[in-house]
């Protein structure tokens, strides 16, 4: 039997169908075609409604005859077909109350997957993330220089060792992202600008569809951490906040009710807005930045500085020194690398009062290398914090979160999941 949610859906497709026909004889001659609202399309349609249901969990054949309005005939028949074609399966009984106990059914998290590579100025990590949002493998590919060629190599190159690695999967790959250090059009997914890759205009899309067919989406890098640290941390019970990363640069990126700001040209700049008019240079050439002053480049600069201007012998090699490096020194008591961390952190507290100042968020979380700093690094930036923004938003909660090595690729692919798989016409 027809259940009411099916013959309001057809009623609505028909109504439509009716609108649109109305300039039809106008149009044949055009070769205007109407889609016909057929048994197919109302098929698709609840399948990608149970697909979507079923992204919230495990549910009964019963449950989703609930969740979804669609009649129990209705289900029974396009799970029987999605189980058929391995996209969902059978995954447990449900615990017995009297009658026959009901079949628990999940989406199958092998049925397709997203390839993802994030673009950071050392090097390029390509990863497979599967429909559960768990990584199914990942590599990492050394970056020699920061420009448009070698950026270009080197993702040609990941591409190539996935297509030779996980030869078994690219039939299942249905979306492509890339999260990267720079500015970014969404109108178009192209990256507009990157001081740290010294990219402009770069074209990304365009080398990755050389090696493969498929729908390529180009975000930020801190958006990707925001989306993933959404998930990861259940940010979301945040009606809005600010995530701020710290490391080889400063990034921004804002969450409002689950969803990332992201603007058609370029997105969300702090680490180049200008702090003071005669400070150190920064990466972009200009002067007085925010990275200019917090970032890894600026605290190695800054020991550079200290270790030439101390009057005591320092044995210091910074070369290769990374941020976590001298956020690991400063734990264990290094005095330089805790004076220069000490230093950032009213820099950095007057960037981000900056920019609770603009968007007023009910919470900041600051992620990077600096998360991992165990002294009292975090209410100094508090205090710098309190000490530059205004007073209605001296109460905004600030916390710092040690963002795990995968959020930026779950960010990714829950995304592109969203846009690929679980959509509804």
């Amino acid at each position: 039997m027809t259940n009411i949610h099916e013959i309001l859906y057809i009623c609505f497709i028909l109504i439509s169908l009716n609108e649109k026909s109305i300039n039809s004889t106008y149009k044949k001659e055009e070769g205007y075609n109407l889609q016909k609202a057929d048994k197919e399309t109302l098929k698709r349609h609840n399948k990608r409604l149970l697909l979507y249901t079923l992204r919230r969990g495990d549910f009964s054949r019963t449950e989703l005859a609930e969740a979804t309005g669609l009649s129990n005939s209705t289900i029974s028949v396009l799970i029987s077909e999605m189980v058929e074609s391995n996209i969902v399966f059978e995954k447990s009984l449900a615990n017995s109350s009297g009658g026959r106990r009901q079949v628990i059914m999940s989406i199958n998290p092998e049925a397709a997957y997203t390839l993802l590579l994030k673009i950071a100025p050392d090097q390029i990590e390509v990863a497979i993330v599967n429909l559960g949002l768990k990584l199914n493998s990942s590599k990492a590919f050394n970056l020699a220089r920061n420009d448009q060629e070698h950026v270009t190599c080197t993702v040609l190159h990941a591409l190539e060792w996935i297509k030779q690695e996980k030869a078994d999967l690219i039939d299942r790959i249905i979306g492509i992202g890339v999260s990267v250090a720079g500015l970014v059009d969404h109108s178009n997914d192209t990256v507009l600008y990157s001081a740290h890759l010294n990219l402009k205009n770069f074209d990304i899309k365009s080398v990755i569809n050389s090696i493969f067919s498929r729908n390529v989406y180009v975000f930020k890098d801190t958006d990707t951490i925001a989306m993933g640290e959404d998930i990861v941390h259940k940010f979301n019970d945040c009606e809005s906040y600010l995530y701020i990363w710290v490391g080889s640069g400063l990034g921004l990126s804002f969450v409002n009710k689950g969803e990332v700001l992201q603007l058609n040209r370029s997105g969300l700049e702090l680490g180049h807005v200008r702090l003071e008019s005669d400070g150190p240079r920064c990466t972009c050439g200009r002067v007085g930045c925010v990275e200019a002053f917090v970032s890894e480049a600026a605290a190695i600069r800054e020991i550079e500085y200290r270790i030439k201007n101390s009057v005591k012998t320092l044995n210091y090699n910074v070369n290769g020194m990374k941020y976590l490096d001298i956020v690991k020194r400063s734990n264990d008591g290094d005095t330089v690398c805790r004076e220069v961390l000490e230093y950032q952190a009213g820099y950095l507290g007057k960037a981000v009062a900056l920019a609770i100042n603009i968007f007023s968020p009910n919470t900041v979380i600051i992620g990077g290398p600096v998360s991992n700093i165990e002294w009292d690094f975090a209410s100094r930036v508090q205090k710098s914090i309190r000490d530059n923004v205004l007073g209605i938003f001296s109460e905004t909660k600030i916390q710092f979160s040690a963002t795990t090595e995968e959020a930026a690729f779950i960010g990714m692919a829950s995304k592109i999941l969203d846009r690929e798989f679980f959509i509804i016409d």
